[in-house]
């Protein structure tokens, strides 16, 4: 799976536009009053003007041999968001390590390298080495129709789980993070994982594209184009 564009909600844009755009230092591909996106990789990260407070979690691909830079630059412009004592996280079962941070709204975001992938970057790390958007967090109750959804739907594969409070659908190079949030928390802060408007532009391993939208109370996942992207 490729995650082409994630679109979040906050209540505070210039906030937002601020950290992505000037901490982060990510190109700004546009900027009205309501919303902006920047690049992130070969992925667009998109903000919009929302209502209410939200909190997501969502993590970025890096070259598989940056974690330890990547945990040096995020804590030396930001604070770090440890797990069980350690700073660099290490997921023996996807061979990939990660670190984790809080964006201007609180956010979960996490900056991950999967052994697995390859990458020719050589330069030291900075934001502007995210390879792509990795992951988006799911919160659902329960998750057994949303997951049947998304393999029916995008014809993909599970990636990891255990089917009931988690499952990750996808690839490496792009995963939805699908879990129970009557049973699971968001790792690493432990904070509750409440389902909160988002969507996505997602496109499967054939080159179809798929429009994702989740809301509180819904999920639809609707398929964009009749033909495969070259």
């Amino acid at each position: 799976m490729i995650i082409n564009e994630l679109i979040l909600y906050t209540q505070n844009v210039p906030k937002q536009l601020h950290f992505y755009s000037q901490v982060l230092g990510l190109s700004l591909l546009t900027n009205k009053v309501d919303r902006f996106t920047v690049k992130a990789g070969s992925s667009k990260l998109t903000f919009r003007q929302g209502q209410e407070h939200t909190q997501y979690h969502f993590a970025f691909n890096i070259p598989p041999h940056q974690i330890e830079e990547a945990c040096a630059w995020v804590n030396s412009h930001l604070a770090l968001l440890p797990f069980a004592g350690n700073d660099v996280v290490d997921f023996p079962d996807w061979n990939a390590r990660a670190v984790y941070f809080h964006d201007a709204d609180a956010n979960i975001v996490e900056f991950i390298a999967r052994k697995n992938q390859t990458s020719t970057a050589q330069k030291t790390f900075t934001p502007q080495s995210i390879l792509n958007i990795s992951e988006i967090g799911i919160p659902a109750h329960p998750v057994a129709p949303i997951v049947a959804k998304v393999k029916e739907t995008m014809n993909v594969s599970l990636y990891s789980g255990d089917r009931e409070r988690f499952v990750a659908l996808g690839s490496e190079s792009g995963l939805l993070i699908v879990i129970d949030y009557t049973l699971k928390k968001w790792i690493p802060t432990m904070v509750d994982a409440n389902p909160h408007p988002l969507e996505a532009v997602l496109q499967n391993k054939k080159g179809y594209v798929f429009h994702l939208k989740l809301s509180r109370n819904a999920f639809e996942l609707l398929t964009q184009n009749d033909h495969p992207i070259a």
